[in-house]
């Protein structure tokens, strides 16, 4: 159960968990911290990472910057609900680890929960962008509530980036926050019972950067059916209902699923190259598939030298 501690100022919180995530870790806060919309407290949630997040955090003097440390890792749900219950403002702003907030996309979004109280939450258009940090992508969301939730029970698909939201805090507060049973598809979950109580409503700007990077398993893509069946019955059912341990069940139905897969960067960058050449952007294209092949002749090189070791022993 949540606990109102709102207060005079800031009048948005920036509510963002990092765990293990330093390679893009200083584009995110950057990012944040030069928004042309200064009334704002960024809350960082350090979830037990093993890599330089924290030392990172620590290089920042800003004042609007408020650390929380985990010390152990305790997932995404449980980070931001801890967050949340820090959080002073009226309206908590999402922001994750990887991806980029351009530079009025607080301000553009302030101004319209402001002036329509009946809008609950926002999110924006996106453009996606490559591990690299070049854009293959533009994606713009649907703007009708009806069509909304027909793709969210439909095809599990969000209406907006998680990282681009900007939520009601009260409203948040109201359904209870983040499910902490739902390890990934957490916004989904919140997007179903939220959904009674508030307009959802995209705005029609590309203002966050969302960040593609490689899958090196299967583990997170079948956890994430397995929750988005149990978000939708519950939603059907307008209660909430007990189920058992979904990671635990994937583990020991596809013990497969946490093995590596060895074309893993092979597929990210033939899957980019065709996004781009679908946006008519021929220049990444291009690279994507010599990168893709690049990829390709490695794993074959490499499969060739083991099939060789394998042989002399």
């Amino acid at each position: 159960m949540f606990v109102s501690t709102m207060g005079n100022t800031p009048l948005v919180s920036v509510v963002m968990s990092v765990y293990n995530g330093a390679r893009y870790l200083r584009q995110a806060v950057d990012s944040i911290l030069n928004q042309s919309y200064s009334n704002f407290e960024f809350i960082i949630i350090e979830d037990g990472s093993t890599d330089d997040s924290m030392a990172i955090i620590n290089t920042y003097q800003d004042s609007r910057i408020r650390l929380i440390d985990n010390v152990v890792n305790l997932g995404l749900p449980t980070s931001l609900n801890r967050g949340i219950r820090e959080a002073k403002g009226k309206y908590i702003a999402r922001q994750d680890a990887d991806d980029v907030s351009l530079h009025h996309r607080l301000q553009r979004q302030v101004e319209w929960l402001d002036s329509q109280e009946n809008i609950g939450a926002t999110g924006t258009w996106a453009l996606e962008i490559d591990m690299n940090g070049r854009i293959f992508n533009k994606q713009k969301f649907i703007g009708d509530p009806e069509s909304q939730l027909q793709q969210l029970l439909r095809d599990g698909l969000n209406p907006w980036p998680h990282g681009s939201a900007m939520m009601r805090k009260d409203l948040v507060i109201d359904v209870g926050g983040y499910d902490e049973r739902f390890w990934y598809t957490q916004d989904f979950d919140l997007w179903l019972r939220l959904w009674s109580h508030c307009e959802f409503k995209v705005f029609p700007e590309y203002l966050y950067k969302l960040r593609r990077v490689p899958v090196e398993t299967t583990f997170k893509k079948l956890c994430q059916s397995e929750y988005f069946y149990w978000a939708v019955r519950q939603f059907n059912e307008k209660e909430r209902i007990d189920f058992p341990d979904v990671r635990e069940c994937v583990r020991n139905k596809f013990p497969e699923a946490t093995t590596k897969h060895t074309l893993h960067l092979a597929k990210y960058w033939a899957s980019l190259a065709l996004f781009a050449l679908k946006n008519r952007r021929w220049a990444p294209s291009i690279l994507y598939l010599l990168t893709m092949l690049k990829a390709l002749f490695f794993w074959l090189v490499s499969r060739a030298l083991l099939n060789r070791v394998r042989a002399r022993n």
